[in-house]
């Protein structure tokens, strides 16, 4: 699917914008209009994973601190990937739950890819609390913290961010993770005529949903972009812009429920 699909990946942090393009239909002129617009692109040919589009988006950290003051959860351990997107994310997440009155008890950064994570769990495990946030990528250690943290009795509850939400997470570990919150991106607006705009569908981690609709809006943002104008680019794909250009997507806030990832609400 991905060498049939124009633009596979489009986030916009502040003014700038990040693409994944499936080069082999990408036009040079399309491109062209990219550099121009100040965007930068990313290629994928094949063996297109979910390590590979893991980006930070400092809202998100946000809407996690608002889910769980919301819930009434005011206490949790953190722990995140040791490099850009974990560790930004866990700030963003920490100075906002904070902000809001929570407490982070501790947080522990982790490596990718390690034979285990018992030290990292051992560590978190001592704040003595509920909650265990987890701010990594599903393929990259992500599932073993958690099958860790549920098979040495450390914790039950969790709370993920976007790079942990995967359909393989529920297929290794089952009905132990029902009631696990998180978040996605995603929308219900009429820029998403998909089930999810792009980005990996959190029930299959194998599957890519990009549709017509996202090259509809794509072409939306570049002509926006081109012309200076807001309105066309808060009409693609329910993205909405600051006055300075941030982005405020909107995010799905998902829970298991009996085995399956659930949307709750859009935020």
């Amino acid at each position: 699917m991905l060498k049939k699909v124009w633009l596979a990946l489009c986030l916009i942090f502040g003014s700038a914008v990040c693409c994944l393009a499936a080069v082999a239909t990408a036009t040079a002129a399309d491109n062209d209009r990219l550099l121009n617009l100040g965007v930068w692109q990313v290629a994928a040919a094949s063996g297109f994973s979910q390590s590979t589009q893991m980006h930070f988006d400092p809202r998100q950290g946000h809407v996690l601190a608002d889910i769980l003051t919301d819930r009434d959860i005011r206490i949790v351990a953190v722990t995140f990937a040791n490099n850009s997107y974990g560790a930004r994310l866990e700030s963003a997440f920490s100075n906002a739950f904070r902000a809001q009155g929570g407490t982070i008890a501790i947080s522990v950064s982790h490596q990718d890819d390690k034979s285990d994570y018992f030290d990292e769990i051992g560590a978190l495990a001592a704040a003595g609390v509920e909650h265990l946030v987890v701010f990594g990528q599903l393929d990259r250690g992500g599932m073993k913290i958690i099958r860790t943290a549920l098979d040495t009795g450390a914790f039950e509850k969790f709370v993920l961010g976007d790079g942990m939400i995967g359909g393989s997470l529920i297929e290794e570990i089952g009905d132990e993770l029902n009631g696990t919150i998180g978040t996605y991106p995603g929308t219900d607006g009429a820029g998403s005529a998909d089930q999810m705009t792009i980005g990996i569908d959190p029930l299959n981690t194998s599957s890519v949903l990009v549709g017509t609709s996202v090259q509809a809006g794509l072409a939306i943002k570049l002509e926006a972009l081109e012309s200076g104008s807001e309105s066309g680019l808060d009409s693609a794909g329910d993205v909405k812009l600051t006055g300075i250009g941030n982005a405020t997507g909107a995010y799905r806030e998902l829970e298991i429920k009996n085995g399956k990832f659930e949307t709750v609400k859009i935020r």
